[in-house]
């Protein structure tokens, strides 16, 4: 009796599961249309592992109708998932741009940390995003190397700032309609004037912060499509597995180039479970050499280096 009621307390469990796996795939698909579906499909390589997990599961309790449910779920899975399957192989050029950035998280006391990251990889030019008075002035000394900067303090999440080796040119901090700064600035680079845009949009945690995202991403879009040569470089609080993402990069003319892999920066306290929400994205007519992910600096956030060439 109790067999047969554990085999039977065990399908209704598999099926529950399946159920909603199925109703997950189908969540992508209306996306859209709720914020918080959107916020869910970000999560979507976890829901791909799980996926494995539950068809294995299946095959070893023989039940072919739920297999057959599964198997199409994880088909579905992995099609999106596949083309981020880390694939490229670094290769040395001769000339190259190293940006490192980072969201350092403004009450992360670690200076030294990051002091040591940028002693050892040496970029030409740094990204720093939720930086305060107290940061500056605790990593004046290595800022000494980058003469060329500018930047924003500020006690909420949204400093940020630039410093660079290189000269720049017109570079300006300005906000957006949200009141959200944006940074921009304009270099050569062999020969070549090079427009970079960071910034930093709101974590989605509700439909008012849901919708300013949306607006500085279209904000920002509207700057980086009249620009012919551009990085666009940040904690953009958004997934590859998000429409808004695709939208993104088809509305700003941006190349995103999955043959890294996925770059899996947040949370860095539980990197079993991070997500990559920090992107380094180019015009087409540049090249992303090298991109990878940083030693953790204490923030809740890795940095991300990337090095770029001219095609």
């Amino acid at each position: 009796m109790n067999i047969k009621y554990n085999k039977l307390h065990l399908k209704k469990i598999l099926l529950f599961i399946s159920i909603f796996q199925f109703s997950i795939i189908l969540i992508y698909y209306f996306e859209k249309y709720f914020w918080i579906f959107e916020l869910i499909s970000n999560f979507k390589i976890y829901f791909f592992y799980f996926s494995i997990l539950v068809l294995l599961i299946l095959i070893f309790f023989k039940n072919k109708i739920l297999i057959f449910i599964n198997f199409f779920i994880f088909l579905n899975y992995f099609i999106s998932i596949s083309p981020y399957f880390k694939s490229y192989k670094i290769q040395k050029h001769k000339n190259t741009l190293k940006i490192f950035h980072t969201n350092v998280e403004k009450k992360n006391k670690n200076y030294n940390l990051l002091l040591n990251e940028i002693e050892k990889l040496k970029p030409e030019i740094i990204i720093l995003q939720e930086i305060d008075e107290t940061w500056i002035l605790n990593i004046s000394n290595i800022l000494k190397n980058y003469p060329k900067h500018k930047y924003l303090t500020r006690e909420d999440a949204f400093g940020i700032g630039i410093f660079s080796k290189i000269e720049l040119d017109n570079s300006e901090i300005f906000y957006s309609e949200e009141n959200f700064p944006i940074l921009k600035a304009n270099f050569i680079f062999q020969n070549k004037k090079i427009n970079l845009i960071s910034f930093h949009p709101t974590a989605p945690k509700n439909f008012k912060k849901f919708q300013d995202r949306i607006k500085l991403l279209d904000e920002v879009s509207k700057i980086s499509s009249s620009l012919e040569t551009k990085i666009i470089i940040g904690d953009l609080n958004l997934t590859p597995f998000s429409y808004m993402f695709e939208d993104f990069l088809i509305n700003s003319n941006l190349n995103y180039q999955k043959e890294f892999g996925l770059i899996k920066t947040y949370p860095s306290n539980f990197s079993f479970l991070a997500i990559p929400i920090d992107h380094c994205l180019t015009s087409f007519n540049l090249e992303i050499t090298n991109l990878e992910k940083g030693n953790s600096i204490g923030s809740d956030h890795f940095p991300i280096i990337c090095e770029i060439s001219l095609k």
